[in-house]
């Protein structure tokens, strides 16, 4: 996300006029990002810096913030929102390796660890049921297939042993293979 324009931040409510309900927002100057497609329909969103979002103060017991509906770490719309950035980033870094240069993800490079990692994490996500719009289980199997073909090309290279091989092997199969698992029940559903 790449900062642009600055926008002026809403009028804060005035000292005094709350009601019993009310819920007083303090809030900080935003800016303008770019994020990626299908995040917003315009490509633009306005949010301000981590540090500087804003905060609520309850002016009853009963009172909740609007778009919070538990008190779980993923139990409010801006937990999801970031989720959503977080699945969206480990999405789009597969797709990207699995579609740039064979070389990038052969075993001993930097994306042919971190690939089964990103799965690995996503399916993970998906168990405790925090994902939704996983890649088609189609996709899935491609990208396995592409991997797995590079990896069994290269990995002689690298003098593993048979066992350390086969095991691998073994990890790299299972991990893409969940991953599918659980795209397909998530189309299913």
């Amino acid at each position: 996300m790449t900062p642009t324009t600055p926008t002026t931040p809403p009028a804060t409510p005035v000292e005094g006029e709350e009601t019993a309900n009310a819920l007083e927002l303090v809030h900080a100057p935003t800016l303008l990002v770019t994020v990626p497609a299908g995040l917003h329909e315009r490509g633009r969103l306005s949010v301000p810096p981590a540090w500087m979002w804003p905060t609520a103060r309850r002016h009853s017991a009963e009172d909740i913030a609007m778009g919070t509906w538990g008190s779980g770490n993923f139990e409010s719309d801006t937990a999801l929102d970031h989720l959503s950035l977080v699945i969206d980033r480990l999405v789009s870094d597969v797709t990207g390796a699995m579609t740039g240069d064979p070389v990038a993800i052969e075993p001993d490079e930097y994306w042919g660890v971190a690939v089964p990692c990103n799965l690995e994490l996503l399916h993970t996500l998906a168990e405790a049921g925090h994902t939704t719009g996983l890649p088609a289980p189609e996709v899935i199997a491609a990208w396995k297939q592409t991997f797995l073909t590079v990896w069994e090309r290269t990995i002689d290279d690298l003098g593993p042993s048979p066992a350390y091989k086969e095991e691998r092997r073994a990890v790299l199969n299972r991990t893409f293979d969940q991953l599918a698992a659980v795209a397909r029940q998530e189309t299913a559903d």
